[in-house]
């Protein structure tokens, strides 16, 4: 895969795509393995002292990879609007449906490329961990049995989560916030 975008793009273009991936897609990655790691724990059986203090030891070692200890952001801008619409990645619970009222129709096409690239930057950076601590990777994928954590699955009837089994209750979800000319968060009143 980095032979083919070697190909077609120069080694800053790269860079600062892996980069903006880490920013947008670190963050909630790390999080929902852990997540997956203390639902595994859960399930399985023997001596509760041993799986849990491994279950420990494997969250530890994967919040000291997380690149950032925040998420970024993508955004929606509306015209003659003085609000925009920031759109990011969160660790939710597995019944979660992203609802977001839009101004108008026609910005329907910007809000599904952005929901788009949050999840092309999940999974890229998923590749991106699993080849960067393969040995902590061989780790958390034996803990976890015969679940597979190379690859986040986006369901057909909620395309906006994605999860690693169906049946593990957090996902990672879009989380969509408006927000005002300064950046901040709108209230309802």
């Amino acid at each position: 895969m980095k032979r083919e975008a070697e190909e077609k793009f120069s080694e800053k273009e790269i860079n600062d795509f892996i980069n903006m991936g880490r920013i947008l897609a670190g963050k909630p990655v790390h999080y929902l393995l852990m997540e997956v790691i203390k639902e595994c724990a859960n399930l399985k059986k023997g001596n509760r002292v041993e799986i849990n203090a491994e279950c420990d030891r494997i969250c530890k070692k994967l919040k000291k990879t997380c690149p950032y200890d925040y998420c970024g952001f993508t955004q929606c801008e509306f015209d003659n609007i003085d609000y925009k619409l920031n759109i990011t990645l969160s660790i939710v619970d597995k019944d979660y449906r992203t609802d977001i009222a839009i101004p108008d129709e026609k910005y329907i096409n910007d809000l599904v490329k952005q929901y788009g690239l949050l999840k092309e930057m999940a999974h890229a950076y998923l590749v991106q961990f699993i080849n960067d601590n393969k040995t902590l990777f061989e780790r958390l994928s034996a803990f976890c049995g015969s679940m597979d954590l190379s690859k986040l699955t986006v369901p057909e009837d909620n395309p906006t989560t994605m999860y690693f089994d169906k049946d593990i209750s957090k996902r990672i979800g879009i989380f969509a916030y408006y927000v005002d000319s300064n950046g901040n968060p709108l209230r309802k009143k």
